[in-house]
């Protein structure tokens, strides 16, 4: 099985591209509807946040899967080839697992440590089992990702201080 991702967040584009390729709750349960019917998809998880919109997906086969994911989209947000390839990023295998967890800790947010994004993860995977669209594999990595994220959080300091984005700007 193969695990793929394909994402856009604040390190890869501006405020005004980041508003554009980001779902409404319902949004998100129509779009993995769509993804879920992708051909190599075996399972999906969408984690869209104001910093980040993320496409979890795991696949029969990577590179039809990720062509299906591309073109969803390319339909979906009426976007051109040229703008998905200059914001997206793409890992694939062991590099998606590293990801979540760097996500799920903080250590991927915009304010290091940030604590509203541990919810996220955790929505997402339970927007995913309401809409059917998850995997097994995808849901353990979540679980984990999840559990990971409360562990660092109780162990080290890394949600004291400023933990949003407004709380920083307050300061």
């Amino acid at each position: 099985m193969n695990l793929a991702l394909i994402g856009i967040s604040h390190k890869t584009a501006p405020v005004r591209i980041r508003e554009r390729f980001s779902f409404t709750t319902r949004e998100l349960k129509e779009g993995l509807e769509k993804l879920k019917k992708i051909d190599s998809a075996r399972g999906i998880v969408v984690l869209s946040t104001c910093n980040r919109m993320e496409i979890y997906a795991q696949l029969d086969d990577l590179s039809s899967g990720t062509r299906g994911i591309m073109q969803f989209l390319l339909d979906t947000f009426a976007a051109g080839e040229g703008e998905i390839s200059r914001y997206f990023y793409r890992l694939n295998g062991a590099n998606v697992v590293r990801h979540i967890f760097k996500v799920a800790c903080g250590l991927d947010s915009q304010i290091l440590g940030e604590t509203q994004i541990l919810g996220k993860v955790k929505s997402s995977r339970e927007i995913s089992l309401q809409a059917e669209s998850i995997s097994g594999l995808l849901d353990n990595l979540f679980i984990e990702a999840v559990n990971t994220g409360i562990q660092v959080r109780a162990l080290t300091k890394i949600s004291h201080g400023n933990v949003s984005i407004g709380s920083a700007a307050i300061k």
